[in-house]
């Protein structure tokens, strides 16, 4: 038992060897942290630090600078392209106000004129006719005067068919008080005229006096078809043809241009009229064709004279 002791005994520490050795360990740690104190990550300067903000403060300014620059330009841009589309328009509405200005102008300026009277001259329209003869010796006067050359043509429709006076140089009267010839000779045509009895063809006179008007159109001139009657189109075989007609030859000759004109005219003074109110609608129907700037409508024969002197001097547009 001894024995075994004394073995064991000569095998332990030796007494204080221990706090040696804790004593050294504590001394490599504490060198070792100061070893790494030595070459870890230098401490970065105040200097350093404030350059660096001084930095980053100048590159924000610098992209704020940049994105005001961009909405400075972007705004520039805009504000040119409105100012371009406001220059666009500005020119645009100049030019307009300068071609009216001078489609004033040459509407003022006196213009050959083209007058064609083209009336039914059936049992009912005495009245009529007698005031087709008054009303042609007041234009010439007028229109002569108005015009600097103004032309007279006359077409009726009845029972024997359409007949025709050709557009003819109106003239005023001379010093001596002689008439023009070309107004002797309207005067002789006119006193000619009888009525008749029979249909009304209001389609074949309007087409007459139509096609007389296109063939001596120019592109200067002012013409004025005159429309006269108590009747519609259902007198001369199928009135929906008759009418489509009548309305093609109106918008073919208003088509020619705006300074032709349509004088629609209804002469029914018998309130018992049959069909009245379908005449009434034709003849509103004619002007209405025309169009609002080129058609016009009325029912007063006596004023027929004022009524071609609207019609053909007046501005509608």
């Amino acid at each position: 038992m001894s024995a075994r002791r004394t073995s064991r005994s000569s095998l332990s520490m030796p007494e204080g060897f221990e706090d040696v050795l804790f004593g050294t360990t504590g001394l490599l740690t504490v060198m070792l942290v100061w070893a790494l104190t030595q070459i870890g990550v230098p401490e970065v300067s105040k200097a350093t630090l404030d350059a660096m903000s001084a930095a980053l403060t100048s590159a924000q300014a610098q992209r704020d600078a940049a994105e005001e620059a961009l909405k400075i330009e972007t705004r520039h841009r805009e504000a040119s392209e409105e100012s371009a589309d406001r220059a666009r328009q500005a020119k645009k509405a100049a030019q307009a106000a300068m071609e009216k200005a001078e489609q004033d102008r040459s509407d003022l300026e006196p213009k050959p004129c083209d007058l064609v009277l083209c009336f039914d001259r059936t049992a009912s329209q005495n009245d009529v006719l007698d005031g087709v003869r008054t009303t042609a010796a007041s234009l010439s006067e007028v229109g002569s005067r108005l015009s600097p050359r103004f032309r007279v043509g006359v077409v009726t429709y009845g029972g024997d068919g359409v007949t025709q006076f050709p557009l003819t140089e109106i003239t005023s009267t001379s010093m001596t008080g002689q008439p023009s010839a070309g107004m002797q000779a309207l005067r002789a045509h006119l006193d000619g005229l009888k009525t008749v009895t029979g249909e009304a063809d209001v389609r074949g006179g309007m087409k007459a006096a139509a096609e007389m008007l296109r063939a001596g159109s120019n592109s200067n001139s002012r013409q004025l078809l005159t429309v006269l009657g108590d009747v519609g189109c259902w007198e001369m075989g199928s009135e929906s043809e008759n009418v489509r007609s009548a309305k093609g030859q109106v918008e073919a000759y208003t088509g020619g241009g705006p300074r032709n004109r349509v004088l629609s005219i209804f002469t029914g003074k018998d309130p018992e009229q049959a069909y009245r109110a379908e005449a009434i609608e034709f003849f509103k129907g004619v002007a209405r064709w025309a169009g609002p700037s080129q058609g016009i409508y009325t029912d007063d024969i006596s004023q027929l004279s004022a009524s071609i002197v609207e019609a053909l001097f007046g501005n509608k547009e």
